[in-house]
């Protein structure tokens, strides 16, 4: 019995000394953050979102280049890292629509405001 009190208290406590994830792309006004599932795009993002994944050029002229952030490195067998990186328009391979229906890809858009449309 007293082992199984100390399970538990060890699970609580470890469940509680987790760090909550937090993002840096976090507003400053939740107010203006909507989740995909509550929001409606707007016709002319949807219109560059096609455009932008099908059309090489037009992806090439819309990017501020060179291009910083993380990929991910595997460090070994059983552990990935991020690692800060920088893409150069000569060498990008143009990026393709994803098919979510597999499921094994999850798609949520965040839409800040008039200007921002964030995608993950």
């Amino acid at each position: 019995m007293l082992r199984l009190f100390v399970l538990v208290v060890f699970c609580a406590a470890f469940s509680a000394c987790q760090n909550p994830s937090s993002s840096s792309n976090t507003p400053s006004s939740p107010e203006l953050t909507t989740q995909a599932s509550a929001v409606e795009l707007p016709e002319d993002f949807k219109a560059f979102y096609q455009k932008f994944h099908t059309d090489s050029l037009f992806q090439l002229e819309h990017i501020a280049w060179p291009l910083q952030g993380d990929k991910s490195v595997r460090v070994d067998a059983e552990r990935m890292e991020k690692r800060t990186t920088t893409w150069e328009k000569a060498t990008w391979h143009m990026h393709r629509p994803v098919d979510f229906s597999s499921g094994e890809f999850k798609q949520h858009w965040e839409v800040l405001g008039d200007a921002l449309i964030i995608e993950r």
